[in-house]
């Protein structure tokens, strides 16, 4: 949340060559930033009267939700982002996250004319404007001014259309050339400027909702409520009248959305359209955690002519869904954008209760800290005999004072492995585990070969490849061939990548196609996850799971 509202801010101050970097705020027109910049009237008073959406930050107080200090552990998942404006503190003296107290960005259309507001403490003009101006100038561009009224407005001479105007030593208010001018005529008090808190529709969906940390509201112009009741596939909502979401973050996430209507029925229609897409997911997703939780904390509903749906969300897993989408927006990244993994000092030792089988080995651990922010133990599973071998690996990992931290086990994707075969496998590692002890379980020869013949489809993969190496993860594409006789579910690919010297440096697994018939092909890309080193060479498993239907 802290780099998201900053990055935000900070990429619309573009205009200054900073790219995320170059953002200020005041606290109103010179005045605190308390319960005031709460008032709906001080997020509209600035911007033109045709407005029709307010999306609002409060950082002061977001500065302090519990859930805060835990998001700010993603530092080292969005790396770039930190280091840019970290570098822009350095370069300018101001540092967003301590010294802008809100962001509130109104408009009619996110195409059309927009307004950011920043308002904060410690701003200087002329610092700011002498670090842009060195930053577009190494861009090969030039900050220009020019003055309107008492005021002087600021833009890239290559980006004229976006415009910054420092109203006082605590306001920044940024967006396009047109609605700037107008902005400084509302504050200057000419005549006929009227700002959108004169709008009291507007103001209204404001006062909904303004007192979360996070909110928005927004209205639906006369002229598009016509549109929209004169279209066949679109009049169910063409009653809309406003629309308003607040986010408080206490102990948990609680996000509230009401849509006002001037009809009950189209509440209710909603309403039910909603549930029925919520069943249709709960079902189609029943077998992932993730997507179960969100449902289980989302709440839908008409109540009179508003339909109102409400998520509530435990912080520790709303910290979890960040790290996740940020793994995701990062595997398409330059390896140079991210931190270098780093060794996790570790010593695994097998347990000498239990003595290892013969058929089933266990390669060397790769233990290592990761950009994704997970704590990496990646070793390859293998069956040396001439059977179906069903293995389980139980790690029991322990700290420095020797005492049991956490147990993670290792079931192979395909469950079974067939004769000389081998996967890989990362159970992860607890951050404070510096040892742990290893048991190697088979099920018995005849259990085995019989779970290989009635649950496993062993598929062929068919040109493979490493593809160039250039982002955060390796990529491996191919096809994969349903060589059975049988229609098979979920055909995947499990991948093991491996350095020069022929040791696992990744794994990865990925569903190729959800059916896939006898004799036909599915095309594949299958991504490594963070690396302990570059790849070199692959071992891929054509598999699946589910028998025939």
């Amino acid at each position: 949340m802290r780099t998201g509202v900053i990055v935000a801010a900070l990429a619309c101050l573009a205009l200054a060559g900073c790219r995320r970097g170059s953002k200020s705020a005041g606290t109103g027109t010179g005045a605190g930033a308390g319960k005031q910049e709460r008032d709906p009237a001080a997020a509209l008073r600035l911007v033109p009267r045709d407005a029709l959406f307010v999306v609002a930050a409060d950082l002061a107080r977001i500065r302090t939700a519990p859930i805060t200090a835990k998001l700010g552990a993603l530092r080292v998942v969005f790396g770039p982002v930190v280091s840019q404006v970290e570098a822009f503190t350095a370069g300018s003296g101001f540092d967003p996250w301590t010294q802008i107290d809100s962001v509130t960005m109104a408009g009619v259309s996110l195409k059309g004319e927009t307004a950011i507001v920043l308002r904060g403490r410690g701003l200087d003009e002329a610092r700011l404007t002498a670090h842009a101006r060195a930053r577009l100038a190494d861009a090969g561009d030039e900050l220009v001014a020019r003055k309107l009224a008492k005021w002087t407005l600021w833009s890239a001479r290559k980006q004229p259309e976006s415009v910054a105007v420092f109203l006082d030593a605590g306001t920044l208010v940024l967006g396009s050339s047109a609605w700037i001018e107008r902005i400084v005529e509302i504050a200057d008090g000419a005549d006929g400027a009227t700002s959108a808190a004169s709008n009291p529709t507007l103001v209204a969906a404001c006062a909904q909702v303004s007192t979360n940390p996070l909110w928005a509201a927004g209205v639906l112009p006369d002229e598009a409520r016509k549109i929209l009741e004169g279209d066949l596939e679109l009049r169910s909502i063409g009653s809309m009248q406003r629309v308003t979401l607040g986010v408080e973050l206490a102990e948990q996430l609680d996000a509230k959305l009401a849509v006002d209507f001037g009809d009950a029925t189209q509440a209710d229609a909603l309403a039910e359209d909603v549930a029925k897409l919520l069943h249709r997911e709960r079902r189609e997703k029943r077998e992932i955690p993730a997507y179960q939780a969100l449902f289980k904390g989302l709440t839908e509903y008409a109540d009179g002519p508003t339909f109102r749906a409400e998520l509530r969300l435990a912080n520790d897993f709303v910290v979890q869904l960040a790290e996740n989408s940020a793994r995701l927006v990062n595997w398409g990244k330059p390896s140079s954008e991210l931190p270098a993994p780093t060794a996790h000092a570790l010593t695994l030792k097998p347990d000498w209760l239990a003595p290892p089988p013969a058929n089933v080995t266990m390669s060397d651990v790769r233990s290592y800290d990761a950009w994704d922010r997970r704590t990496h133990a990646l070793f390859e599973v293998a069956n040396r005999g001439d059977k179906p071998a069903l293995p389980e690996i139980v790690i029991r990992y322990r700290d420095g004072d020797d005492k049991k931290l956490d147990e993670r086990r290792c079931i192979v994707p395909m469950l079974v492995l067939l004769p000389h075969e081998s996967a890989g496998c990362d159970p992860g590692v607890p951050a404070t585990a510096v040892s742990g002890i290893y048991t190697i379980r088979t099920a018995p020869d005849e259990r085995a070969a019989a779970l290989a013949r009635k649950s496993r489809r062993t598929l062929k993969v068919v040109g493979a490849r490493l593809e160039p190496a250039g982002g955060a993860v390796q990529w491996l594409s191919g096809e994969v061939k349903n060589t059975t006789g049988e229609i098979v579910r979920d055909a995947r690919v499990h991948a093991t990548f491996h350095d020069a010297g022929h040791k696992i440096v990744g794994t990865g697994d990925v569903i190729a196609a959800p059916n896939l018939a006898p004799g036909a092909s599915a095309t594949f890309r299958l991504a490594s996850g963070p690396l302990f080193a570059p790849a070199k060479s692959f071992a891929a498993i054509g598999y699946s799971l589910v028998g025939p239907r």
